[in-house]
């Protein structure tokens, strides 16, 4: 059981430190990726999923940092 449980947290982790390098704001995107990802079909294609990716240009406004536009 710790097996499973390290890799989800390992999982949340990579999600926030790729968020971070791709100047995304890692709350914002979290709960957005998480909303969205209910309201697709089952199976989604790889172009769906690839407009939730950190480096997306579909990311709605207000997800990047200054840093980063």
């Amino acid at each position: 059981m710790i097996i499973i449980e390290d890799y989800y947290l390992q999982t949340f982790l990579h999600s926030l430190e790729t968020a971070l390098l791709n100047g995304i704001k890692p709350y914002l995107y979290l709960t957005y990726i998480l909303d969205e990802i209910p309201k697709m079909r089952p199976f989604p294609k790889a172009d769906e999923l690839d407009s939730l990716l950190p480096w997306s240009d579909q990311l709605p406004e207000g997800f990047r940092t200054e840093l980063k536009k």
